[in-house]
C-alpha cells in the first residue's frame, strides 16, 4: 500500500518511528501536510494525526483568508472518491491550546471523515466515543494501537557525566519533570507534592521550554524575570533547566533522574510516559486518560488528580524504592508497545474495512 501520513519526520521520534514501521512492512510511506494539499498523488491510505497540523500549525500562502475548514473538507472528500481510506490516530480529545469554534468543527468533521480511530488505549475508545458519538458512522472502526518506544534515539549515558552537564548533584535521588513547561502541567502541584517529601536525598528537576500563562503584560513581565532568577540561581534543592532539549541531548537528562514525575489535571496521553519507560525509569503520574495503560509492563505508580496526599504517598513510596534498588526491567512494556505491531494493528483494519466496502458494493449491485 502507499500510505501518507500528514505530518514530517520531527525530534519527537513518533513520526519517524511508525513510517519506519510502515516500511519494514512492505508498504510504500510518504509524508508532509503539503502532500495532503496541494499534490495529486492518489495513496492508499491518508493517516492523519494532529488536526492542528492541517490548520493551526501549517500556514497556506495566500492573498485571501483561507477557510480552512472548507479546504480541509473538499480534500478529504477528494481522497475518499478516490477509494482513499483515512486514518486518523486520537493523540488529544481537543485542541491543544484554543477550543474555538473552528478548533472543534475541524476535529469533527476529521472524525466524520475518517474510516479507522486509532486510539492509544481502551480508554480513549470511550471517552473519544463519549464526546463524539453523533459524527460516528456504523462503518467507523476503531482500534487501540499502544504508544510505541523510543528506541529510534536511545542511548545510553554514564549517569555521573549527566549530572556533571548540568550541575546536578551526584548524591540525590532525582525526581525529573520533563517536557515542555506548559500550565496544565501543573509546576506548583509539583513543587507542593515535592515540599513534603521528607526524604533529605531529594532533589527536583524541571526541565524543558516554558511557556508562560497568556495573561497580561504584568505577569508576561513577572515569568519573564522569574525564570531568568532560577536559571541562573541555585534553588536548594531545585533546579530549573528552561530550554529546549535536541535528539541528542535527551539521552543525558533522562539519565540524570531517579524517577519522572506527571501531574497534568486533565490529559488523555503523554508522551513522557513511553519515554521515561523506555529509558527504564519508574514513573508517578496521575490516574487519567492513558497513562495507566500506556505504562503498564513498567515500574509505575499513579495516585488519584489533583489529590496532594495521594501523590505525595506514591512519590515516597518511589523515592524509597529507589533506595533499595536501582534494578530495573522493561523488557514486558517493550514487547507490548513496538512499533511493528503498532503498524500491523493499523494496516490490519485497513484490511478489514476495505474488504467490508467491497462487500456491500457487491450486495448492493
Amino acid at each position: 500500500m502507499k500510505i501518507l501520513l500528514t505530518e514530517s519526520p520531527n525530534e519527537n521520534g513518533y513520526i519517524e518511528s511508525l513510517m519506519n514501521a510502515y516500511k519494514n512492512l512492505g508498504h510504500e510511506v510518504y509524508c508532509d501536510v503539503n502532500n495532503f494539499y496541494s499534490s495529486n498523488f492518489i495513496p492508499d491510505v491518508v493517516h492523519i494525526h494532529w488536526p492542528e497540523r492541517l490548520y493551526s500549525w501549517h500556514t497556506i500562502v495566500s492573498l485571501d483568508d483561507v477557510d480552512y475548514y472548507s479546504l480541509i473538507k473538499e480534500r478529504l472528500d477528494w481522497f475518499r472518491n478516490n477509494s482513499v481510506s483515512i486514518v486518523y490516530t486520537i493523540h488529544n480529545l481537543k485542541p491543544h491550546e484554543n477550543n474555538t469554534m473552528i478548533d472543534t468543527d475541524i476535529f469533527k468533521l476529521i472524525t466524520k471523515k475518517s474510516d479507522i480511530l486509532v486510539h492509544h488505549c481502551s480508554h480513549s475508545v470511550a471517552l473519544f466515543n463519549e464526546k463524539y458519538n453523533k459524527y460516528l458512522s456504523n462503518e467507523t472502526e476503531s482500534i487501540v494501537c499502544h504508544h510505541g518506544d523510543y528506541l529510534l534515539h536511545y542511548r545510553k549515558v554514564d549517569r555521573r557525566l549527566a549530572r556533571a552537564r548540568y550541575d546536578i548533584p551526584q548524591n540525590k535521588i532525582v525526581t525529573l519533570n520533563f517536557g515542555r513547561q506548559r500550565p496544565y502541567k501543573n509546576e506548583t502541584f509539583i513543587a507542593n507534592v515535592f515540599n513534603k517529601i521528607t526524604n533529605r536525598s531529594k532533589y527536583l528537576v524541571f526541565a524543558g521550554v516554558f511557556d508562560a500563562p497568556k495573561v497580561n503584560r504584568i505577569s508576561h513581565w513577572y515569568f519573564k524575570i522569574r525564570n531568568k532568577i532560577r536559571k541562573h540561581t541555585s534553588i536548594g534543592n531545585k533546579k530549573f533547566i528552561y530550554k529546549s532539549f535536541p535528539v541528542a541531548e535527551l539521552p543525558y537528562i533522562l539519565a540524570c533522574a531517579d524517577i519522572v514525575f506527571i501531574a497534568q489535571s486533565e490529559a488523555l496521553n503523554s508522551g513522557i510516559i513511553p519515554l521515561a519507560a523506555t529509558y527504564e525509569l519508574p514513573i508517578v503520574m496521575p490516574d487519567i486518560g492513558c497513562f495507566k495503560e500506556s505504562a503498564e509492563g513498567c515500574e509505575y505508580k499513579t495516585y488519584a488528580v489533583n489529590n496532594q496526599l495521594d501523590a505525595i504517598e506514591k512519590l515516597t513510596l518511589a523515592h524509597d524504592e529507589v533506595k533499595e534498588s536501582n534494578v530495573r526491567n522493561n523488557e514486558n512494556w517493550l514487547k507490548n508497545n513496538s512499533w511493528k505491531s503498532h503498524a500491523s494493528n493499523i494496516v490490519n483494519a485497513i484490511n478489514k474495512v476495505r474488504l467490508a466496502a467491497e462487500k456491500k458494493n457487491r450486495n448492493c449491485n
